[in-house]
C-alpha cells in the first residue's frame, strides 16, 4: 500500500491526474485511482478522486488501519485527514506536504535542499476568495476588492485617499478603515500574522512574503 493517500470527494479527474503528473515531475512515484478499487501497491502515493463522500471515508479508514498518512483536498467533507487542502492551492506547497510525510530518505533529501516556502497569500479572481497557507478565507465583495487593490501593490504604502477613490467614494470617507478592520479580523487575527500594516501619516500596506 502506498505511503501516502491523497483523497478527494471531487469528481475532477483532470485535476487529480495533474497532481499525479506534478508529483512524478518532482521525483515521487504516484498513481491515480478514480473508480474506488484497492489502492495501487506500486507507487509511493495514491491519488484518489471520486464523487462519493462515503467512498472517500472508506479509503481514509483503510489507510489509517494500515498506519498510512492521509491528505485530502477539495470539499471539507472528507474529514479526519492529517492535512487538508482547500482549492485553489499551490502545487508546490502540496508537494512539500507530501514530501514531509514520506519515509526518511525522502525527508532527508528535502532537508538537503532549500527549505520549502509557505504558500503565503493567494487571491483567486474567479472565485473571489483568498487562500492563506492553503486555508480558504471567505470574503465579501467589498473586502475582496480592497484586498485585491492592496495585493496588486503589495510592499507599497497606499494612502486612504487613493483607496477611497478606487472605490468611487469620497476622499474623507472612513469606509476603508472599516473594511481594513474586517480584513484584519479574517486574516491577521485568524492566522496570528501581521499582514496589513498601518503606515503612519499615509495609509496601509500589504506585506510581501
Amino acid at each position: 500500500m502506498p505511503d501516502v493517500a491523497v483523497i478527494s470527494a471531487e469528481s475532477d479527474v483532470v485535476f487529480a491526474r495533474m497532481l499525479v503528473l506534478e508529483l512524478s515531475d518532482a521525483g515521487i512515484s504516484a498513481a491515480l485511482d478514480v473508480y474506488g478499487g484497492e489502492m495501487p501497491d506500486d507507487a509511493r502515493i495514491a491519488v484518489v478522486s471520486a464523487d462519493i463522500p462515503e467512498l472517500c471515508v472508506g479509503y481514509i479508514t483503510r489507510a489509517y488501519e494500515k498506519g498510512k498518512t492521509v491528505i485530502t483536498y477539495g470539499p471539507s467533507n472528507t474529514a479526519n485527514a492529517d492535512v487538508h487542502f482547500a482549492r485553489p492551492f499551490p502545487t508546490g506547497d502540496f508537494i512539500s506536504a507530501v514530501r514531509a510525510r514520506l519515509p526518511s530518505e525522502e525527508r532527508t533529501r528535502k532537508r538537503a535542499g532549500r527549505p520549502a516556502k509557505k504558500a503565503g497569500l493567494i487571491l483567486s479572481d474567479r472565485e473571489r476568495t483568498a487562500v492563506y497557507n492553503c486555508e480558504t478565507v471567505a470574503l465579501s465583495g467589498r473586502e475582496y476588492e480592497l484586498l485585491k487593490y492592496l495585493y496588486d501593490r503589495r510592499g507599497t504604502a497606499v494612502s486612504r485617499e487613493e483607496l477611497n477613490s478606487a472605490w468611487g467614494g469620497s476622499a474623507d470617507s472612513n469606509n476603508t478603515d472599516v473594511y481594513i478592520r474586517y480584513l484584519r479580523q479574517k486574516l491577521d487575527e485568524r492566522f496570528g500574522v501581521r499582514m496589513i500594516e498601518t503606515v503612519r501619516g499615509c495609509g496601509y500596506r500589504l506585506k510581501t512574503e
